[in-house]
């Protein structure tokens, strides 16, 4: 199929894969209503790529079972089957809405993983080094954009409008930090090349996190911070224990005061960027009288700003989720549903936040 092998070399595996990474972030950095030009571009990508998977697919076979990703490609089929059940059976509330979930979030995700772990080794190695340059690249300017808003103690739009401000506003959106961190991270360990890049990537990504306030994303800081000292220690010294010992601890140390340090950073930005707006104003109008600082902006959060009320509403919705899985147990309710049927699973609670948070915890939310 000359055709084909053309396609693929000018629109390949790797330029479709990064592309879809790229769209997978796209609606959580941008300034406007995503919704329309989202599925512009799902229409558009999936066009071009749906003949290069399958001839991928057809070209590696992936269904014999002599296949090396034979198991990995039934898992997916698998979750794909199940998943579409799961949406046929409750195909009476929100079907457009559930086949759109599961048409443009799980499928590419699952294409990005076989792509690459179906692909020969160098390819493979190349694609997820473009993947991380290109998740890098593009999460790099919305966070030093951001830090400047911070900065300049600017807040466009609401954050429940704007995706945008929510990145640090929000500490639901800020996984998109998280998921540049950990890429840079893997990239670090693999390539070890562009360090400086992934060093600069990691603290301004990590200065968002620590705005967020979100105790989830400070558990997975405190994993990525123990495994950077445990990976570098390794790395520089091997089996020389007390050496890697002593490194470990000094790395960590290091590692935890620049994270507090980039957090603090951010914090005072807005009181930094008020002092230089007074400056140049007394500057540029001696005889007025300089302005007084503007309070500083804290991020809106959900109802439950107290953080015992917090932990209390987490633990409801871990306890209703548990419940709501416990009534469908095969089928689950379908990705679209779980805010609707998780209170008419425990109609008694006020589940207000369940909407926009979801119910907290990925595993149970996948049960549900």
């Amino acid at each position: 199929m000359p055709f084909m092998e053309k396609l693929r070399k000018i629109f390949g595996l790797e330029t479709y894969v990064c592309v879809l990474t790229a769209l997978i972030l796209f609606p959580h950095l941008i300034l406007f209503s995503s919704t329309l030009l989202c599925n512009l571009c799902n229409v558009v990508i999936y066009t071009w790529g749906v003949p290069i998977i399958l001839y991928h697919l057809i070209k590696e076979k992936p269904f014999l079972p002599s296949h090396r990703q034979c198991i990995l490609f039934y898992l997916i089929a698998a979750f794909f089957v199940f998943s579409f059940v799961s949406i046929a059976v409750n195909y009476h509330t929100n079907l457009v809405e559930n086949l759109s979930s599961w048409y443009s979030g799980g499928l590419q995700i699952f294409v990005c993983c076989f792509c690459i772990a179906s692909a020969p080794k160098e390819r493979a190695k190349k694609l997820f080094s473009n993947i991380i340059l290109s998740t890098v690249a593009l999460t790099m300017p919305i966070a030093i954009a951001s830090l400047v808003l911070q900065l300049l103690n600017i807040r466009p739009l609401e954050a429940q409008t704007s995706r945008f401000t929510g990145l640090f506003y929000n500490p639901n959106s800020c996984y998109i930090c998280a998921v540049s961190l950990i890429l840079g991270f893997l990239y670090w360990i693999i390539y070890k090349k562009k360090k400086k890049l992934m060093i600069a990537n990691g603290l301004l990504q990590a200065s968002l996190i620590g705005l967020s306030e979100s105790r989830a994303l400070f558990v997975m800081m405190g994993v990525i911070l123990v495994l950077t000292a445990a990976v570098y220690a390794f790395i520089r010294y091997g089996r020389q224990l007390k050496k890697a010992a002593l490194s470990f601890v000094a790395v960590l140390l290091v590692c935890l005061v620049c994270f507090e340090g980039v957090t603090l950073f951010g914090r005072y930005l807005p009181q930094a960027g008020s002092v230089i707006k007074n400056s140049i104003s007394s500057i540029l109008s001696p005889n007025n009288p300089s302005e007084e600082e503007p309070p500083k902006i804290t991020p809106p959060n959900r109802e439950e700003s107290n953080k015992e009320a917090s932990n209390s509403f987490r633990i409801t919705l871990l306890v209703s989720g548990l419940k709501t899985f416990s009534m469908h147990p095969i089928f689950g309710v379908g990705p679209r549903n779980i805010a609707d049927k998780v209170r008419e699973a425990v109609p008694e609670e006020d589940l207000n936040g369940i909407d926009g948070g979801g119910l907290h915890n990925m595993y149970v939310q996948l049960l549900v």
